[in-house]
């Protein structure tokens, strides 16, 4: 159930009619719009499926980039634009128009990743991004490419929460100056949840990033992408002002420890009144996070629903259940923040009366979070259905596999790798790899289809 931040990372306004944003960029001007607009007999459409920046040179349109929504919605790894084509006039191009037609997007609070139906012009530039020091997309990966020869260890990881903490109180004094609510940092998450068990256990254990819980108060009369947005930015300024701090998106903070190191800590936001859920957001000890939160994101996806930061949440679209990306006219179904309980309460939620002997067995977390607990859960949720008649345990598992495997293999070839520069950089990266590929296997054997 771990998620970067909350489930929207797709901000809906950029695809309403009459949305227009324009940016200077050095002599050129970014425009960014909603994208063509469907016919609707006897109406005019409210909203487009695409979102699309374009570049002027004067009144001369010499770039454009179309986007479109991607994924599930299970974070920002896997709700995103997705970028579909791109385009720059030969007579413009490497003047930057590119990156800074994408970095205004990213900052129009969307997260963006490459298509695989793109121009040459596209796969130009994102094949490029390796030699990229500042990317449009830095979620995942590196910001700044001097954190990347730090070593993390649990070492590390304390001395980062130990500034952390001071970048909490600091932080909260400018808050206050904004007359803005204070925020809380958060023990650490992902790889790192455990550091104090491997100070003494595992001393040299190396980790590939550090995530920390950021958690953010609810604003009255803002969504969930505002105020992420609000907080978000506010880091960024509060940085920018700052010689002991940098970001480049308000999401993410580098740090300096010892005379020459840096260290990228991505902020993991969430509702204050969430923190509860961090405990099922974290990964088991020694494993990789993304072989069970992609557990969580598979089930989610092939029983239309979205887990992550928020806990259980559905869509429903003229009293059916849609996908968690349907984005115009739905209702949202809050189903359970339940750490213990998710897995019961889905199937509930779903119409189950009776429950399977396994899932009684593990309703939901148990303890510390186990890969082979969660498993166990996903298939006692596929029991139920079967046990009263809603669905086939065997499709639903054999879906909920392909599904898993498929995010599994997105996640070897994704782009982050390539942001590896210094040999022990790429070298972590084709060992991260090699274990997803190895790991991933064996779980999915054990969904038992």
């Amino acid at each position: 159930m771990r998620a970067r931040e909350f489930d929207e990372t797709v901000n809906p306004a950029v695809f309403k009619r009459g949305f227009e944003k324009t940016k200077p960029y050095g002599k050129y001007t970014l425009v960014a719009k909603h994208g063509a607009l469907p016919y609707i007999p006897g109406k005019k459409a409210s909203e487009s499926d695409q979102f699309r920046i374009e570049a002027y040179n004067g009144k001369a349109m010499v770039g454009w980039v179309n986007f479109k929504v991607n994924g599930l919605g299970f974070g920002p790894k896997d709700h995103s634009l997705e970028a579909i084509d791109l385009n720059v006039e030969s007579s413009h191009r490497r003047k930057g128009i590119a990156t800074a037609m994408y970095k205004f997007a990213n900052e129009l609070g969307n997260d963006i990743r490459a298509s695989s139906m793109q121009t040459s012009n596209g796969k130009d530039f994102w094949g490029g991004r390796k030699s990229m020091r500042a990317q449009p997309v830095t979620e995942g990966g590196w910001a700044s490419a001097k954190t990347q020869n730090t070593v993390i260890t649990p070492q590390v990881v304390e001395a980062v929460v130990a500034i952390m903490k001071g970048f909490e109180q600091q932080f909260n004094k400018f808050l206050q100056q904004k007359n803005l609510p204070s925020i809380e940092v958060g023990h650490p998450c992902g790889s790192a949840t455990y550091y104090e068990r491997d100070l003494a256990q595992q001393p040299d254990k190396h980790y590939g990033d550090v995530d920390i819980h950021f958690y953010i108060p609810q604003m009255p009369g803002m969504n969930n992408h505002q105020t992420v947005m609000l907080f978000a930015n506010a880091v960024k300024e509060f940085c920018d002002m700052s010689q002991a701090y940098e970001t480049d998106n308000g999401k993410n903070v580098v740090v300096k420890i010892g005379e020459n190191d840096y260290v990228q800590v991505d902020l993991v936001i969430s509702y204050s009144k969430l923190k509860h859920l961090g405990k099922a957001l974290a990964p088991e000890w020694n494993v990789k996070g993304v072989l069970s939160t992609s557990l969580y994101s598979a089930l989610a996806e092939a029983l239309h629903l979205s887990i992550g930061s928020h806990g259980v949440q559905a869509k429903i679209l003229n009293g059916e259940r849609v996908k968690f990306t349907t984005m115009k006219g739905v209702e949202l179904h809050h189903v359970t923040d339940s750490t213990d309980s998710w897995a019961i309460d889905i199937a509930a939620y779903l119409g189950c009366k009776k429950f399977s002997p396994r899932l009684k067995q593990y309703p939901g977390l148990i303890g510390e979070v186990r890969v082979a607990d969660i498993v166990n859960s996903v298939r006692g949720i596929a029991e139920s259905l079967e046990l009263n008649g809603i669905m086939s345990a065997n499709e639903l598992l054999t879906s909920i596999k392909q599904i898993y495997l498929g995010k599994i293999e997105k996640t070897i070839h994704s782009s982050k790798f390539d942001k590896a520069s210094s040999p022990a950089a790429v070298a972590k990266a084709e060992e991260t790899k090699q274990l997803l590929a190895q790991k991933s296997s064996n779980i999915s054997r054990l969904l038992g289809v």
